[in-house]
């Protein structure tokens, strides 16, 4: 429970310090709808962030300073970690990259522990990124007709070649992969997709050696209301949705399983309940196996249908508050230990 609880408060933009490679976009529609579930996103709708900057005291006289710059695209130019403890060495982690011509050529990666670990990138006639190279490592991408069919890595002496098929709408069907260790013992494996009439994606399945994992969804108007995941053949997970009139969620159950039994069984479940009033979200309960004790979150707003407060409370205590501020284009959440500020785009 405890750990829930933090993933919950502990509010930044959950991106990865690092460039983002070339890769067909394939919906992920679990966890899009995590990604709008959380605070921030609640917060700013569709609205882009320039910039984040995050500030967190912890306990034992630590500090930690985080600072993130995106640009529209939602890449990060620059991103820092600073950790301050009391009586001993600042850890600083920073990532950055360099543009010309509106194009990333490079990126580098720099840490207290490693040495700085920098990559620089090329592009074809049609700004298509064709090769990424570091040191002890190369990627190799192939394009027809504005589509990636092809990508070639060669990292530390190891081997990979994916190969892309796409349906007569553009959607990626296929992805076979083909991998050397640095060894010499080669591996393959299949992802494949399924999609409806609507490009909803119907199924998900990664097959390799010895293991075949499925992802299943199911939709009613359009709207994602079940979801399993199994491992060979035995369920992993399962989350299903249930929708007011106006299409908004009003309850979300996950539950988790063993999928190494004959007959998978049930280990941990979490139940998310959404109230309403006047078109805004007043309150979000979450139970831990169904039951109590959980959280209710309950949201204020101002004149403006601006979210200010969070305020949570489990078992009739209160246990967290969040107060939200508007300046320009500024947001700023603050709550008991952390201080977060994010620039908005126009």
């Amino acid at each position: 429970m405890k750990t829930y609880f933090l993933s919950i408060f502990f509010f930044s933009i959950s991106v990865n310090a690092q460039f983002t490679y070339p890769d067909p976009k394939i919906s992920n529609p679990e966890e899009d709808m995590a990604e709008k579930d959380e605070l921030i996103n609640l917060i700013i709708g569709k609205q882009k962030i320039k910039e984040s900057y995050t500030k967190t005291h912890g306990v034992e006289n630590e500090t930690i300073i985080e600072l993130k710059k995106f640009d529209t695209q939602g890449n990060i130019l620059f991103a820092s970690n600073i950790t301050e403890v009391f009586n001993k060495p600042t850890r600083k982690d920073e990532y950055k990259i360099a543009v010309s011509s509106n194009k990333i050529v490079s990126f580098e990666q720099s840490s207290l522990d490693l040495p700085t670990d920098k990559s620089e990138i090329f592009y074809d006639l049609k700004n298509n990124i064709s090769k990424i190279t570091g040191k002890g490592k190369e990627y190799e991408y192939i394009y027809e007709k504005g589509k990636l069919i092809k990508k070639k890595e060669n990292y530390a002496g190891e081997k990979g070649v994916n190969t892309y098929k796409y349906s007569a709408k553009g959607k990626v069907t296929a992805i076979s992969t083909e991998y050397i260790s640095s060894k010499g013992k080669l591996s393959t494996s299949l992802n494949s997709f399924v999609y409806d009439m609507d490009d909803n994606i119907l199924s998900n399945s990664l097959e390799s050696t010895g293991t075949v994992i499925e992802k299943k969804y199911s939709y009613t108007d359009n709207l994602l209301t079940n979801y399993t995941l199994t491992f060979n053949g035995n369920k992993a997970e399962e989350e299903q949705y249930d929708y007011d009139e106006d299409r908004r969620i009003k309850k979300k159950v996950k539950a988790s399983y063993n999928p190494d039994k004959n007959t998978s069984i049930s280990t941990s479940s979490l139940v998310f309940k959404y109230n309403y009033k006047n078109g805004l979200l007043a309150e979000r309960i979450t139970l831990f196996d169904g039951k109590e004790p959980g959280y209710v979150e309950t949201f204020y707003y101002d004149d403006q249908k601006r979210m200010v407060k969070v305020k949570t409370q489990s078992e009739n205590k209160v246990v967290a508050n969040v107060n939200i501020s508007y300046e320009n284009k500024t947001i700023t959440l603050a709550g008991g230990t952390f201080k977060s500020e994010y620039t908005l785009y126009e």
